[in-house]
């Protein structure tokens, strides 16, 4: 049964459907939630599927397709209100949210074989293998304002150069690309930087806790290697003020617990050389059920809002990077909050 929205919310609608179609490894979807359904082709934007999530957007219902990011994390494209208010959305990729291919050197728990052909030989039955997406956006990439690039580790996929190269350096006003910081090659670095890209560019590594966590979490994962690789970029883009060094941590039910140790490490291990950061993402995970973060059981939960909680509030103001793993923390924390209360209600 679909919910109503929660006008309470700062942001209570969600904008991916009146925008523009995900691109993924397996077909394409309304948005770049795990949860989203698959499509074969591209003709699902506008047909009967699409035109009710976004007739019940309008009427002010969470579709039940919505519900679990919804509720459980906050909306992939948070809005105050409904742009476009109709139920036919013209083709277009101005927000291009871009995941070409599932190949990855990593095996991460959270992950699935349509994200990693690595996680399926280590957790699935070996049947998936690579998938490669190869629609045409060359049409379309002129238009491109907010481009997102994910995988798969999408650094190890050629073809995102021509992504790159078609990109209209005048029309972008958002780019980030998230690997898992096991490489980043020269080639596509530079394609980056050469590009000379007006607004802000965001290089996302994904850490989600210091190394005996993160190394058990994400298999393959080797956590000096990751910092050698993101301090080997900060040297390269030292004196690039718009290309950014982020750190993206998923919270899971048992990631959160790591959080403090995560801080300190990289703390230690990655040198800003005066730049501006690391920032701090956070990711909230959603599925699968055992590592969820609104399962969280009591003892996280206590953890959550005692310990953990208190350790960044009173650092929050030492450094730059305490504020936004504090702002994290908050985030995590009412996730939580919230799954009790619907739960105790």
């Amino acid at each position: 049964m679909a919910c109503k929205i929660d006008k309470s919310r700062p942001d209570p609608y969600c904008a991916a459907p009146f925008l523009s179609p995900a691109i993924t490894p397996d077909g394409f979807k309304m948005c770049s939630s795990p949860s989203s359904k698959s499509f074969p082709d591209i003709e699902f934007w506008n047909e009967e599927y699409m035109q009710n999530i976004r007739e019940q957007w309008m009427n002010d219902i969470v579709p039940t397709d919505c519900e679990d990011c919804y509720l459980n994390a906050r909306p992939v494209q948070g809005a105050s209100s409904i742009p476009n208010k109709s139920k036919i959305i013209p083709l277009n990729f101005q927000h291009l949210y871009l995941a070409r291919s599932n190949r990855c050197d990593l095996a991460c728990e959270m992950c699935s074989a349509t994200i990693s052909h690595t996680w399926d030989k280590v957790w699935g039955d070996g049947k998936v293998g690579i998938i490669d997406n190869d629609f045409d956006l060359t049409p379309y990439l002129w238009e491109t304002e907010n481009i997102a690039i994910s995988g798969g580790n999408p650094v190890l996929d050629s073809k995102i150069n021509d992504i790159i190269d078609g990109l209209d350096n005048n029309v972008v006003k958002r780019f980030l690309i998230t690997s898992n910081g096991s490489v980043f090659p020269d080639r596509m670095l530079n394609k980056i930087i050469d590009k000379e890209l007006k607004c802000d560019v965001l290089l996302i590594f994904s850490i989600d806790g210091p190394k005996a966590f993160n190394e058990k979490a994400r298999l393959g994962a080797k956590q000096e290697r990751i910092y050698k690789t993101i301090n080997s970029v900060i040297e390269k883009t030292k004196d690039i003020d718009n290309i950014k060094i982020c750190i993206e941590t998923t919270g899971t039910n048992e990631s959160v617990m790591h959080l403090i140790g995560l801080y300190e490490e990289i703390l230690e291990s990655i040198d800003m050389q005066g730049k501006d950061g690391p920032y701090m993402i956070g990711n909230i995970c959603c599925y699968p059920e055992d590592l969820a973060l609104h399962n969280a059981n009591e003892e996280t939960w206590k953890y959550m809002e005692g310990e953990l909680f208190r350790f960044f509030i009173k650092r929050q103001h030492i450094t730059p990077l305490a504020m936004q793993f504090f702002n994290m923390v908050n985030l995590f924390c009412n996730v939580v909050y919230k799954s009790i209360n619907r739960n105790n209600n």
